[in-house]
């Protein structure tokens, strides 16, 4: 049985499960068990635990950002990596042998009715090379080696076709233009590149020999 408790209104003796005073109709209060005042305290630290965190991991995100704002953030540019090759070596693109034979700087290619020149500003970068088909099957022209010129930024020039064809007049060349290169034969070839003279620094440009492979050869 229930210990009878004392009605804090008029001091009637009412039972603990009573929810008002039967003789002044006050409202009876329950005390609150030690087990359940121990279950709101421990909820109350979790609750408080998970707040602070969320407060602190903001705080941290905050100085981070404000970190990286007020320091420098211009990132160095990644160290540009040397030509895989030189003028004169021989290496291969896929079944092509390839060498750059001679580069040269021009203000003219081809003669008379053929001679063509660069625009204001500009400058020719002729380029002789060969190549050579090393597989065991004819390979067609449209899959032969390509060239590119390319700037310090890796920016990619393609060749001026009108001032290679003048240059090629000049030159005892070999290569065919429609015809597959069958196995075994190489040819001579020629591409000339329009680039400022301002801008074109040939110990910094590079060659790109692109076939079924990349490669890059330095102009020096």
């Amino acid at each position: 049985m229930n210990k009878l408790i004392n009605c804090k209104s008029c001091g009637q003796e009412v039972s603990p499960e009573a929810k008002a005073c039967p003789k002044c109709g006050a409202p009876i209060k329950k005390k609150t068990g030690c087990l359940m005042m121990i279950v709101y305290a421990f909820v109350g630290v979790i609750a408080l635990a998970v707040i602070g965190s969320i407060i602190s991991g903001g705080s941290k995100s905050s100085n981070s950002s404000n970190g990286s704002s007020s320091g420098n953030t211009s990132q160095a540019e990644p160290a540009k990596l040397p030509a895989d090759h030189k003028v004169g070596d021989t290496f291969s693109s896929g079944g092509v042998e390839v060498t750059i034979t001679k580069v040269e700087i021009r203000t003219s290619a081809g003669q008379d009715l053929f001679k063509s020149t660069p625009a204001d500003g500009g400058q020719y970068v002729a380029i002789q090379w060969k190549y050579k088909n090393i597989s065991t099957k004819p390979i067609s022209s449209f899959d032969t080696p390509t060239l590119h010129l390319l700037d310090p930024q890796d920016v990619k020039y393609d060749e001026d076709t009108g001032a290679s064809s003048s240059y090629a007049t000049e030159l005892n060349l070999t290569e065919k233009v429609l015809s597959d290169l069958n196995p075994g034969i190489s040819v001579t070839a020629a591409s000339i590149f329009e680039v400022s003279k301002t801008a074109f620094d040939q110990s910094k440009w590079k060659l790109l020999v692109k076939g079924d492979t990349e490669e890059k050869v330095s102009l020096q």
